[in-house]
């Protein structure tokens, strides 16, 4: 057959539609060689990610139906997480959008955004050279000098006179002055002589503080002590006592123990940079608050100032206005009476005159001003305030698709948690509530005979491996009955064992059995209503937030376009085996 030759070309048109659909079609499930295990709204979930997180999940093959199962079950799980992972990003994209909550977004960021500005427009404009650094350290070199130090010890004799008496009779006086300087004499030879001024001091000072150190008053500089006490001290040598010298104290006999020359610190490496952190620090306090200062000054602010004049009448609404900044921030009556008593605290004010009360709402409203002056200057446009801002959006978006997934207003009644420890009373009814020890006799005089050496501080498990019948293997381990229930023993043996308290042993106890002697080793006890009151209504928070989640994640599939490429699921091999258990061959 002949075909016209203007067919051809169509044809080869037709042919090649038809091989790109088909190519179109092969490569759904791949996209640049990456194969696609399934489709979320369009969003692929790459093979390679589905092979990573069951490695990561250490699934192990056991069964081809369980495989399948498994298989169907983490693909699932992925499933889920992109659904909410986009309503996450639908939500970023509105906020992004909200007024609102840009105001709530720039409010978190202000904080990160004046210390940008602060180092930016303050830190990184302030440098203190090593010739600054120098140069202070020799203008202030007194703070750099350890002033002559001494150590002394002394012995104080007071004159014993009444204060008012002295000052009323010069007689009495002088007189007691004799007698104390006596006293300081005779105790001035003895330490001259050899004697141990240490123990001189303990004996004969009037200085409880430093007696009971053996007269040790430390190291002091120049203007510590009195002038009487302090001019002798500095010209004595190590190791001198000086005879009796008179202050407003008493007599004093002193002994230099150890000195200190004047010594100057010297501005080595470590002073220059220590030097350098603290004049920087200071000179960006001083240029911070004239940026304050210039700051409050250049803004235009208007004051209600007869609500000012009248701020503690009680009739005035909260809503009132007390200022406006720069005609775009208003300060409230309620901000202002709430920052009043702080800001007098930190003034340390009785009250405030009409230009306190100016300056405090001029410094409340200083965090504003700074904010505006940053977004003026482009600081919340930067990249690392921008990537914060970006991140908070993020998890505030992630923050409402969380509320989506819990239950709502749940408050169950103390009613309903009775109701629900009323139909699960097994769960917290302990059913084997005693734990015990006993020896079994056949004879009672035997029984009482082992009881009376337990009594008397034999131990219960020594006897129990003595006397308990049986050999010696059923011995080691039958006196042991661990924990035991009121249905599973003879009613003596429970009622005797329940009436004891831990550590307790009974008296032998008779039942069909025979005589038995017990010890209460530990008690669990039933839980009451109040008792786990707030367990309940946790749990039954845990399940009403699992069925909200439930819910809303069964709406987001119902919505959805989902597709699932089967075969290569099918085709998936879970690589990590079940570990057999291992034959250990038997000893013949």
């Amino acid at each position: 057959m002949k075909l016209h030759k203007n067919i051809t070309p169509l044809i080869i048109i037709l042919l090649g539609l038809s091989a790109m659909i088909i190519s179109s079609c092969g490569s759904t499930w791949n996209i640049e060689g990456r194969p696609i295990i399934a489709y979320v709204n369009g969003e692929p979930i790459y093979y390679a990610t589905y092979d990573s997180v069951m490695k990561e999940k250490h699934i192990m093959s056991t069964t081809p139906e369980k495989d399948k199962e498994i298989k169907k079950s983490i693909l699932d799980e992925m499933i889920e997480n992109e659904l909410i992972s986009q309503q996450v990003d639908s939500i970023y994209n509105d906020l992004k959008s909200n007024p609102e909550f840009q105001k709530k977004r720039d409010d978190y960021l202000s904080k990160s955004v004046l210390k940008l500005m602060y180092q930016k427009e303050i830190a990184d404009n302030v440098f203190v050279s090593d010739n600054d650094a120098k140069k202070y350290y020799d203008e202030n070199i007194n703070r750099y000098t350890n002033p002559e130090q001494v150590r002394a010890s002394h012995i104080l004799i007071k004159v014993d006179i009444d204060s008012t008496e002295a000052a009323n009779n010069p007689k009495k006086l002088k007189i007691a002055e004799r007698k104390a300087k006596k006293l300081a004499d005779k105790i001035y030879k003895k330490a001259i002589n050899g004697a141990d001024f240490a123990e001189l001091a303990k004996k004969y000072s009037d200085d409880p503080g430093s007696a009971a150190r053996g007269g040790d008053l430390g190291f002091f500089t120049r203007g510590r002590m009195v002038k009487e006490f302090e001019d002798v001290a500095f010209s004595m040598k190590v190791g001198e006592i000086s005879k009796p010298i008179k202050s407003k104290f008493g007599y004093h006999i002193i002994k230099v123990t150890d000195r200190k020359s004047k010594e100057v610190k010297p501005f080595d490496d470590a002073r220059l940079e220590q030097i350098k952190q603290t004049e920087k620090a200071r000179l960006e306090r001083e240029m911070a608050q004239s940026y304050v200062d210039s700051i409050k000054n250049a803004a235009k602010f208007v004051f209600n100032t007869d609500i000012l004049a009248n701020d503690e009448d009680t009739t005035y609404k909260g809503s009132e206005w007390v200022a406006t900044v720069n005609d775009v921030d208003t300060i409230l009556f309620s901000t202002y009476k709430e920052q009043k008593p702080k800001y007098m605290r930190f003034k340390g004010l009785d009250s405030l005159s009409m230009d306190d009360k100016e300056d405090m709402i001029k410094t409340l409203s200083l965090n504003d001003l700074l904010v505006q002056i940053a977004r003026k200057k482009g600081y919340f446009n930067d990249s690392t305030v921008v990537a914060q801002g970006d991140q908070y959006t993020r998890s505030q978006a992630k923050l409402r698709v969380d509320d989506l997934r819990t239950a709502k207003d749940f408050s169950p009644s103390d009613s309903a948690l009775q109701a629900y420890f009323n139909e699960h009373i097994d769960e917290f009814i302990v059913d084997k509530p005693l734990h015990v020890y006993h020896i079994i006799f056949t004879d009672s005089a035997m029984a009482k005979a082992v009881y009376d050496s337990i009594e008397a501080g034999a131990d219960f498990v020594e006897m129990a491996k003595r006397y308990y019948p049986g050999e010696p293997e059923i011995r080691e381990v039958a006196y042991d009955l661990d924990f035991i229930s009121e249905r599973e023993m003879p009613k003596a043996f429970w009622d005797a064992a329940n009436s004891l308290k831990v550590g307790e042993v009974s008296p032998p106890v008779r039942t069909e059995w025979g005589w038995h002697i017990i010890k209460l080793v530990s008690r669990k006890h039933s839980k009451t209503f109040e008792q786990v009151k707030n367990r309940i209504k946790t749990k039954l928070r845990k399940e009403a937030d699992q069925k909200a989640n439930d819910e809303y994640i069964a709406k987001l599939k119902k919505n959805a376009k989902i597709k699932i490429n089967n075969k290569l699921l099918d085709e998936y091999v879970i690589t990590y085996k079940a570990e057999q258990p291992k034959l250990v061959p038997v000893k013949q």
